[in-house]
């Protein structure tokens, strides 16, 4: 019997280090990294790559952007400024990210700053924290849905935005899509973003010498549920028109992706993301937008 139970718990421990080996060799937990704070929040470090599934690459430069090293050209350099639908995410290459594909629509540099579940709130204390890229940068746009003009989002959970590679990779992939035993729970204090108003914050930035007389470009985009009619479209995104014309200082452009002919909902490929065709949508959205979508 004791001989029995030892080859069982050899076997155990042989399967055990087997799937550590095959999942890190599957690069399933090759993902980026990120840095939290009470600043911002949380963003993805500086300066990291990496190859997620040994196919998805990514790529992170210095000033925390989707990019390749930020290098202001005399181009127009296009400052692309939001969440998870500018990010992408894992399950997108590098080259098919809505940064990437702007950039080829559109002939001119674009720097994508992002990260999953950001609000303006987030979006404007990278501009704080960056006069550089803004005083550098010669046009702002910024992709924004309904949740974006909340509070800020604090970093809350390893699972959803790690600070470090996991010590099992095997677990942290059983946890993570099998089985998850455990909860995110409450933010911790020293991450924790304090409550503030976007409105002021966004005055702030718009009135700045290093923006003026710059273009800025605010692109409204809808969930899938707001786009099934207009009414939903009116009462979602949209309904956050007046408060943001209020809220800037200098003449801005608002138009409503929703309402563009070329956006439709078999772009989604979930409840909010674009699909990779409709990240190449969205671009050519962005990039020439329907005169037709533009809000007063």
């Amino acid at each position: 019997m004791n001989r029995l139970r030892t080859k069982i718990l050899i076997t155990g421990l042989v399967l055990v280090v087997l799937a550590e080996i095959a999942v890190r060799l599957s690069g399933i937990t090759d993902f980026p990294l990120y840095d939290a704070n009470s600043q911002i929040g949380y963003i993805p470090k500086a300066s990291q790559s990496g190859d997620f599934l040994r196919t998805n690459h990514w790529q992170f430069n210095s000033k925390n952007m989707g990019a390749a090293e930020f290098t202001p050209t005399q181009a127009m350099d296009n400052l692309l400024i939001g969440d998870s639908v500018v990010l992408g995410g894992n399950p997108y290459r590098q080259e098919d990210r809505l940064g990437p594909q702007l950039s080829k629509f559109i002939g001119q540099p674009v720097w994508p700053i992002s990260a999953g579940s950001w609000a303006l709130r987030n979006e404007l204390s990278y501009l704080r924290m960056h006069p550089d890229v803004v005083s550098q940068s010669d046009r702002f746009v910024f992709v924004l849905n309904g949740g974006d003009f909340e509070q800020a989002s604090s970093w809350s959970c390893e699972k959803t935005h790690p600070r470090s590679r996991p010590i099992s990779a095997a677990l942290y992939v059983f946890r993570k899509y099998v089985w998850d035993w455990g909860t995110c729970g409450q933010i911790p204090n020293e991450v924790l973003v304090p409550s503030g108003d976007w409105r002021p914050e966004l005055q702030q930035f718009l009135a700045s010498d290093a923006v003026q007389n710059k273009p800025v470009v605010f692109f409204l985009y809808p969930d899938k549920a707001e786009m099934t009619v207009k009414t939903a479209l009116e009462a979602g995104v949209e309904s956050h028109v007046t408060e943001l014309r209020k809220a800037c200082p200098v003449p801005v452009l608002i138009y409503s992706v929703g309402r563009d002919p070329r956006w439709k909902l078999a772009l989604y490929k979930d409840g909010i993301h674009p699909s990779k065709d409709g990240v190449k949508v969205l671009a050519e959205i962005i990039g020439a937008p329907s005169v037709n979508t533009k809000l007063p």
